[in-house]
């Protein structure tokens, strides 16, 4: 599923919102990641479109913020996302692969997630604990 990368200064305004961003979502949208800033993260939550932002901004943007151009590479926290790429982001942060990367991160990925999940099922079983989802 496609999602919606901005790279944008910081306005001092939240130029993503409950609105825009459920709009974005009936269009197709899996989630959106900006450089600039977010509102209304109530109701963003609430409407479950996964949203990642540098800023939390609650002033609006109304002739505060210029839409230059689409489909063009980006550039959010340094890195370089170019339409196509793989954008997933979790509580921890986003990452970006370079589509051309994507299987060899995917089969490295995997392999760290399976080794990191078998070493925390050990310790769980260490101590006595009920082994839940990280750990299965």
């Amino acid at each position: 599923m496609p999602r919606v990368v901005l790279e944008s200064p910081d306005c001092g305004v939240g130029e993503i919102g409950s609105y825009n961003s459920l709009d974005w979502h009936i269009k197709g949208a899996a989630g959106i990641v900006t450089s600039g800033g977010v509102r209304d993260r109530d109701e963003c939550r609430a409407q479950g479109v996964p949203i990642f932002g540098q800023f939390r901004n609650q002033a609006m943007t109304q002739g505060r913020v210029e839409y230059e151009a689409a489909k063009i590479p980006v550039s959010i926290g340094g890195v370089q996302i170019k339409q196509g790429d793989i954008v997933l982001g979790d509580g921890d942060g986003v990452i970006a692969v370079p589509l051309e990367h994507a299987e060899q991160v995917a089969r490295y990925a995997r392999q760290e997630n399976e080794n990191d999940r078998a070493g925390r099922r050990r310790m769980y079983e260490v101590l006595g604990r009920e082994l839940d989802e990280s750990v299965r």
